[in-house]
């Protein structure tokens, strides 16, 4: 699925439209059962991170929302937009400037364990497994039919 955008420059001449078809970065990723998500504890705090990374929500992007309640699950996403952590516009949501701020803390007052955040990464991109951080294959799902931006 693309999408077009129609840019419109105007000289004191001409007016001119351009269109430009845009790619989604990624496509497909790999997310966890019901059940099998973290919902408290430092293993939300080091899922929750891998999923932002994924998404690209910590550098400042937006993401489409269907991809970020099937990663995170939908009472994270509706959580963190009622906590304006994010911010929703039409089909996409976003880390707003304290969003940013507070899941940056997490990791600078070492309550993201990295390591393990990891792991849920290449699971979440690669459909990795994990022995020692109990990540287990049955529990990885294949998403292959929504962009992730």
């Amino acid at each position: 699925m693309t999408a077009k955008t129609v840019t419109t420059t105007t000289t004191a001449r001409t007016s001119k439209r351009v269109a430009v078809t845009l790619k989604p970065t990624r496509k497909g990723f790999h997310y966890l059962v019901d059940g099998a998500r973290p919902t408290a504890g430092p293993r939300l705090m080091a899922h929750t991170h891998a999923a932002l990374e994924f998404l690209g929500l910590l550098t400042g992007k937006s993401a489409l929302r269907s991809a970020a309640e099937r990663l995170m699950g939908h009472t994270a996403i509706t959580y963190h937009v009622t906590a304006r952590n994010m911010e929703a516009r039409a089909e996409t949501v976003k880390l707003t400037a304290k969003g940013l701020k507070s899941f940056k803390a997490r990791v600078d007052t070492g309550r993201v364990d990295l390591d393990l955040a990891a792991a849920f990464l290449a699971a979440i991109s690669k459909g990795r497994p994990s022995v020692a951080y109990s990540i287990q294959a049955d529990h990885l799902m294949v998403e292959r039919d929504i962009q992730i931006q």
